[in-house]
C-alpha cells in the first residue's frame, strides 16, 4: 500500500458481531476504498480503554490514546458512511488541515438553513452544526476531547457524543475545517426532506446510511457496496 499520507490515519470503529449482516460487506468496501486512495486505515472492533455501558461512538474522543499516539491526525469514519466514487476518499483527505478538526455540516441542519447560534433537535438545545460520522481529530486536540468523554460518557442525551462535542467545536470553530457537505450526506435526512434536496443525494461524495429502519439500512448498504465496488473495479 502507498503510505504517503502515513501521518493521517482513517479509523473505523466497527463491530465483529456476525449478526449484523451488512457490516463485513461495508468493512471490505471501505478497506478497498482507502487502499485505492493510498491512505492508511485501521478498523477497530475492540478498544483498550472501553468503559462498560458506553456506546462505541464515544471512543472517537479517545481514539489517539487507543492507537497509542501513532498518528498526527485521525479521521474517524463511520462504518455506514460509504464513498460513491473512486475519488471520494482522496477529495476528503485533500481538505484536511492537520492542525484543525475536520467535520461536515449535518445534512438536516443544512436543509433547515438555520442561522442562530442555538438549534433544537430531538428536544435538545445546543450549538449542533456538524455531523460526527466523519470527524478529523488532530493529536494536539486529543486531550481536550478526552475531557469531554470523561465528563459526559454516561449522558442521557441522544446521539451519544455529538451534542457534547458540538458545543466544544462551536466555541472553537476557528479550529474547525468545514468540509464539503457532500462528503457526508445523511440518506435519512434526504429521504424525509422535500424534493428540492434530492440533488444532494445524486451529487453526494459519500452517503451516510444512518437509517432508523434496520432492514432498509441493511439492504441499502449491501446494494451500495455491491454496485459501487463493481463499478470502481471495472473503471480503475
Amino acid at each position: 500500500m502507498n503510505t504517503t499520507t502515513n501521518n493521517i490515519c482513517v479509523v473505523v470503529i466497527c463491530s465483529n458481531d456476525s449478526r449484523i449482516e451488512w457490516m463485513p460487506k461495508a468493512v471490505d468496501f471501505l478497506k478497498s476504498s482507502f487502499d485505492r486512495a493510498g491512505v492508511e486505515s485501521e478498523f477497530v472492533s475492540s478498544l483498550t480503554h472501553q468503559t462498560i455501558g458506553v456506546h462505541p461512538s464515544w471512543y472517537k474522543l479517545m481514539i489517539h490514546r487507543h492507537l497509542e499516539w501513532k498518528y498526527d491526525y485521525c479521521l474517524c469514519w463511520d462504518v455506514d458512511l460509504l464513498p460513491t466514487n473512486k475519488h471520494s476518499v482522496s477529495d476528503i483527505i485533500n481538505e484536511i488541515d492537520k492542525e484543525k478538526f475536520y467535520a461536515c455540516m449535518d445534512t438536516g441542519v443544512l436543509f433547515s438553513n438555520h442561522q442562530s447560534d442555538f438549534i433544537e433537535i430531538q428536544g435538545i438545545v445546543s450549538k449542533f452544526r456538524w455531523n460526527c460520522g466523519l470527524l478529523g481529530i488532530p493529536k494536539s486536540q486529543s486531550l481536550a476531547l478526552e475531557s469531554i468523554y470523561h465528563l459526559n460518557n454516561h449522558s442521557q442525551k441522544p446521539s451519544y457524543e455529538q451534542y457534547h462535542l458540538a458545543d466544544y467545536l462551536y466555541e472553537n470553530r476557528e479550529l474547525v475545517v468545514d468540509g464539503n457537505p457532500l462528503n457526508n450526506v445523511l440518506v435519512q435526512a434526504v429521504a424525509t426532506s422535500n424534493t428540492n434536496h434530492i440533488l444532494q443525494f445524486a451529487l453526494a461524495n459519500c452517503l451516510h446510511y444512518s437509517i432508523s429502519d434496520a432492514s432498509v439500512r441493511s439492504k441499502m448498504i449491501q446494494e451500495h457496496c455491491f454496485s459501487k465496488e463493481r463499478i470502481f473495479r471495472d473503471t480503475f
